[in-house]
């Protein structure tokens, strides 16, 4: 992606979220992000909905596993944007710009995707 590109997504992405700033990224509830999780106890790979407060950063959390039937810890393979909630995508656009308010480099996908499925959810309420 072009610079010019990426200044134009950051653009959009602010004026398309206006008035969602400031917001602290320690003080957000936790949503889920659906994964795929291996369970340390029995090994087994599951779909699991991880809760995180940065849906950006995935990692390690405890949940029961139904194969062992006991509360595990599960290291995530890999995250499934395709059956994530809009919620998800929304919250990561709205830490980027929080990131990019700070000084850090904002990640234009993570940007057009937000505003992408909270255009989406716009359209299916109406």
């Amino acid at each position: 992606m072009s610079l010019e590109t990426e200044e134009s997504t950051i653009a959009r992405a602010r004026s398309f979220f206006r008035g969602a700033l400031p917001i602290d990224p320690d003080g957000c509830s936790k949503i889920r992000v659906p994964v795929d999780a291996v369970c340390c106890g029995c090994g087994e790979v599951r779909v699991k909905n991880e809760p995180v407060r940065d849906p950006r950063n995935i990692g390690s959390f405890q949940q029961a596993c139904k194969v062992c039937g006991t509360v595990e810890w599960h290291n995530t393979v890999s995250r499934l944007d395709g059956i994530a909630d809009p919620v998800v995508f929304v919250r990561a656009a709205k830490l980027e710009l929080h990131d990019a308010a700070n000084g850090d480099d904002p990640d234009p996908d993570v940007l057009e995707a937000g505003i992408r499925e909270a255009t989406n959810a716009e359209g299916e309420v109406v």
